[in-house]
């Protein structure tokens, strides 16, 4: 009876491409053809494999317990806090091996780096890293917005995480993503190879 709970068929398509103006189904069907559907089930095991490794780099590298600090990039209701929900229930009924606590936090303003030490990892979440600009634009103390008068202006980024993400720091940082591309991993890792 549930052998295919996952499954799509030609109705869910038909429903899906309802969204679309006629003139842009094409487009749509391309777009489909390119998708790559994951269950909550799937997205639960990519995210254990990774708090895994993380937790198992950790300890050979320091022997000893870390503190698992985790942090959503982006603002709250973007796919960062919907990684961080599943992260939680993930680690809800026990911790890991190796690991002292975990901490969660949802703002980068609500974690002072200056308290961090070599038994604290720095875990960022997202869903996809895709060219890599949004853990990029994140670091960034400014935010480049364009004004009513077609003039670039720089304002200052609330939601930076430049004040953690720093070489040099005695606490680890890592990225954990369900999935990576390979053009934003080689970017991210260009600009800040100290982030694992």
């Amino acid at each position: 009876r549930y052998r295919f709970y996952d499954r799509l068929d030609l109705y869910d398509v038909y429903r899906w491409l309802d969204n679309f103006q006629d003139s842009e189904q094409e487009l749509a069907v391309s777009v489909f053809e390119k998708l790559e559907y994951y269950r909550e089930e799937d997205l639960l095991g990519i995210l254990s494999k990774g708090l895994y490794r993380i937790i198992s780099d950790s300890w050979k590298e320091n022997k000893k317990a870390v503190n698992l600090i985790f942090m959503p990039l982006g603002r709250p209701g973007k796919s960062g806090h919907v990684i961080q929900y599943l992260v939680k229930n993930l680690l809800k009924s026990k911790s890991p091996i190796h690991t002292k606590k975990v901490l969660f936090y949802n703002h980068p303003k609500e974690l002072d780096a200056q308290t961090l030490t070599d038994e604290d990892v720095v875990v960022f979440l997202d869903d996809i890293i895709g060219s890599g600009d949004t853990f990029n634009s994140d670091v960034s103390p400014v935010i480049t917005k364009t004004n009513k008068a077609g003039e670039k202006v720089d304002l200052p980024n609330e939601w930076t995480i430049d004040g953690i993400v720093k070489a040099d720091t005695p606490y680890r940082i890592v990225l954990l993503s369900c999935i990576m591309m390979d053009k934003g991993k080689a970017r991210i890792e260009a600009a800040f190879p100290f982030v694992k």
